[in-house]
């Protein structure tokens, strides 16, 4: 494997030679970048975690946050030498369910329980979306995987109840900000440069087969990280990645759910692990997760029957 990904690093130096990296926050695929070389590198994270949350009939889903140090041997910066081994610290977050199909064949299946309280047995009648909301640029302090934890309760709940006061949003428009949010101040203490949202609509209910839209299938990236170029020994990059809170909430219909997670525990390892050309150093992977819906979905709330004022998914500064 390693073999494989060096010699597919050196074919992507000579066929993009002098590519600039920047931080970027990306909805859906791949970084237009070299996005074969950063999928398979994906594959072997040096973190990886999973927490667990419950949907609206009670089962329990995956959010899964893996975080890569990409061998680049493209990268070019005229602001530093980045030697002979330059990294982009890479992260990327994907969903599994129980059962077989893709997100929209599930948000379907969800619409006709009556245990969720949101569909009805009509199935040509019910219209439920996925959107996922997810706001970057906080920092933890600790290893967690508690959004009460990593923001307390009275912000947890705050943000919350700011998107629940708007009501579910078939565009998935951008959250509130939570700046003016009570309960939040001290928590912005942790975001030096600043906070970015985005929200994003996963799939659909309803969706045909004639409709152009993607079908998203179990560990498709939908949402990614990727960062300037580093030099192969400099793991400050790769660290922020590793220390910044992971923070996303998944609305269903009238009812969200909120999780977090970080992996500060990892940067000793990854701080002791040389990276190699690979673009991995994956005898250092951990995995933190937490299978209590308690602590992982931390909050299932019922939103109201307002709309957002027609806001297009994408990016805000907070």
């Amino acid at each position: 494997m390693h073999n494989y990904i060096l010699a597919s690093a050196l074919l992507l130096k000579s066929a993009y030679a002098d590519v600039v990296y920047s931080k970027s926050l990306g909805a859906g695929g791949l970084p237009d970048e070299a996005p074969v070389l950063f999928r398979d590198a994906s594959r072997t994270p040096i973190s990886t975690g999973t927490n667990a949350f419950r949907v609206a009939n009670g089962e329990s889903w995956q959010w899964r946050v893996n975080i890569t140090n990409v061998a680049v041997a493209n990268a070019s910066d005229s602001s530093q030498d980045l030697g002979s081994d330059p990294h982009v610290a890479y992260t990327t977050y994907d969903l599994r369910w129980p059962g077989n199909g893709t997100l929209n064949d599930q948000l379907a299946r969800i619409a006709n329980d009556s245990e969720s309280g949101l569909g009805s047995s009509d199935s040509s009648t019910t219209n439920l979306t996925m959107c996922a909301y997810i706001i970057y640029g906080l920092k933890a302090s600790k290893q967690e995987t508690s959004c009460s934890d990593a923001l307390g309760s009275q912000c947890m709940q705050g943000i919350l109840s700011s998107l629940a006061l708007n009501g579910p949003d078939p565009t998935c428009g951008t959250l509130p900000s939570i700046t003016t949010i009570q309960g939040c101040t001290a928590v912005l203490e942790n975001a030096d440069d600043g906070l970015s949202s985005v929200g994003m609509q996963l799939g659909n209910s309803t969706v045909r087969p004639n409709v152009t839209a993607h079908a998203r299938n179990q560990t498709d990236t939908f949402f990614y990280v990727t960062d300037i170029a580093s030099p192969g020994n400099n793991l400050t990059v790769l660290e922020e990645h590793q220390t910044a809170l992971q923070m996303m909430i998944l609305q269903i219909g009238s009812q969200s759910s909120m999780t977090c997670m970080s992996f500060n525990d990892d940067v000793k390892s990854s701080a002791s692990a040389s990276p190699s050309a690979s673009g991995s150093a994956s005898a250092t992977s951990s995995t933190a997760s937490s299978t209590s819906s308690s602590a992982a979905a931390e909050r299932l709330v019922g939103l109201g029957a307002l709309g957002l004022a027609g806001l297009a998914a994408g990016f805000s500064l907070l």
